[in-house]
């Protein structure tokens, strides 16, 4: 078990956003604040943050009077930033961190396993009451166990598990599936979550219209599609360049890790990875890549397999994949990569990553270069998306042509790779609760996902949809369980993503590829089977 800091080790005691930046001290400092002298300007700083929390409260009220439904969120939104920075002050005014406020509540370590299997206890509970009226809820459940336990036969390390983390992440994963589909609260929070991401992302079409003409819709993919990447990837260019990300991210990390036991490193990636992508996550950490363990290391790696990143959530929206079930994947995933990544590899090591004193900044001189660069990058983005679908859907439909030959030299008619693919992993579509009728229909989007990648199986599940080929419940199944960069060709972006970070763990990145690709597939597997459980 991993000794842990708190989050103000991380983040400074003031604790708001601009903190994160390096100060500018010296001659450009004393520049930039004109003709103020010192009094001026400490007097500037101890205003402005009340008189705009004034504006921000008048205009609030003023929505509220207007249309108290429709400004409900910016009222929740300004909420949760007000508390965040009442408690920063509060902090600063103390001297104290949340770990010390919270040193009472601090569990004892010999009541660790009664606590541990006691939940364990509860979970079963939860399970059999929601299955009292729907016997084959426990197909799902026992598909659960059945992953844990393979993992753990597959353990490189078995006598080295630590079960904190293992369990703390399924319970928390299926506490994070029931407030989302099991209480009204989360389900309209989250349903409301994916209105307000498919709404922000349609302004990409404003920008297609503008390129490609009003006609732009007909080229569905190279010219509605594809043009959402481009503008999600400046909007969090932007959001990293002022520090958001990271902000946010920080406290993600820390609350993963004071839950689950894992090293700071590993839990900021993890969270990171709900909505960055399996290479850009790991630069929250990247000075500290090369210190990794290699348990950490592999649940770095593993993280990123069974999670997306939020320029293809984009796309995929534009599929028409439910964006409250995207999110509530994103979501989920993250604890279940890290319970399975540390019970298929566990901690050997002292990890030498759990006081992290800096983050890097992306290096954009103003924002209007970080939009400029997060262009770029997305447009590279997706013109590689691009020609990976020509690649992959090329290729496939040479492999069904071949095999349909080779079937039909020996007198079998209609063999097809979809079919092999369908038959192959049938088992264990049903093992998530798919209805027998459409196991084969899941096991082959299950199939494409991991030879080919997974948006090509979110394009043929959008299509299966839209067709009314695939009931409701398959698809949500489906959904989850798709929700993963955990292919083959992710496997060689990892390795060059993480190489250029620590070119001296090349060989260890080399040796843990596989195992953590075949982790991540595991932890969106658990998450389909959840939702499974869970879905009404």
């Amino acid at each position: 078990m991993h000794s842990s800091t708190g989050l103000s080790d991380v983040v400074p005691k003031h604790g708001n956003i601009e903190d994160l930046s390096p100060e500018r001290t010296g001659p450009e400092s004393e520049k930039s604040n004109g003709a103020a002298g010192p009094s001026d300007s400490t007097w500037l700083q101890r205003v402005q943050k009340p008189l705009l929390w004034l504006l921000v409260i008048g205009y609030l009220v003023a929505a509220l009077c207007h249309d108290a439904q429709h400004a409900l969120p910016a009222v929740c939104l300004a909420a949760i930033v007000g508390c965040c920075q009442l408690w920063s002050a509060f902090c600063q005014r103390t001297g104290q961190d949340l770990d010390q406020l919270l040193a009472w509540a601090v569990v004892p370590p010999r009541c660790h396993q009664p606590l541990l299997w006691g939940s364990v206890l509860a979970l079963l509970v939860v399970v059999l009451v929601l299955a009292w009226d729907d016997w084959t809820r426990l197909i799902p459940a026992g598909g659960l166990v059945l992953l844990v336990f393979l993992t753990w036969l597959c353990s490189a390390h078995r006598c080295h598990v630590s079960w904190r983390p293992v369990i703390t992440g399924i319970i928390i994963q299926f506490v994070f599936g029931l407030l989302i589909m099991r209480t009204s609260f989360g389900f309209t929070a989250f349903q409301r979550a994916g209105e307000l991401a498919t709404d922000f992302l349609s302004f990409a079409n404003k920008g297609s219209e503008f390129v490609f003409g009003e006609r732009y819709a007909e080229f569905f993919f190279a010219f509605k599609v594809l043009p959402v990447v481009v503008f999600f990837s400046s909007m969090v260019a932007v959001a990293y360049h002022l520090q958001l990300v990271q902000a946010v991210f920080l406290r993600l990390g820390w609350f993963t890790q004071r839950c689950m036991g894992t090293s700071y490193s590993e839990s900021l990636v993890a969270a990171a990875n709900i909505f960055l992508g399996q290479t850009e996550a790991p630069l929250l950490v990247k000075p500290f890549v090369a210190k990794l363990t290699q348990s950490e290391l592999h649940a770095v790696m593993t993280s990123g397999f069974a999670s997306i990143a939020g320029s293809v959530f984009a796309a995929y929206v534009a599929f028409g994949i439910p964006a409250d079930h995207l999110l509530a994947a994103s979501v989920m995933s993250c604890p279940a990569a890290l319970a399975m990544a540390k019970l298929s590899f566990p901690e050997t090591e002292l990890s030498r990553t759990n006081d992290l004193q800096e983050l890097t900044s992306d290096g954009s001189r103003n924002v209007l270069d970080a939009l400029s660069n997060g262009a770029a990058t997305g447009a590279v983005m997706a013109a590689t998306i691009a020609a990976m679908l020509i690649s992959f859907v090329s290729v496939m439909a040479f492999a069904n042509s071949a095999l349909e030959w080779a079937g039909s030299l020996v007198g079998i008619g209609g063999l097809t790779f979809d079919l092999v693919l369908s038959y192959l992993l049938w088992p264990l579509a049903f093992m998530m609760g798919v209805p027998p009728e459409e196991c084969g229909k899941v096991g082959l989007l299950i199939g494409e996902k991991t030879v080919l990648n997974e948006f090509v199986a979110y394009r043929h599940l959008a299509d299966m949809a839209n067709a009314g080929q695939i009931s409701r419940r398959a698809e949500i199944i489906a959904t989850y369980a798709l929700c993963g960069f955990s292919n083959f060709g992710a496997i060689g972006i990892q390795l060059g993503g993480l190489s250029v970070l620590a070119p001296n763990r090349k060989h260890d990145l080399a040796q843990l590829a596989l195992r953590a690709m075949v982790t991540g597939s595991v932890a969106c597997f658990m998450t389909g089977c959840v939702a499974s459980i869970l879905v009404e």
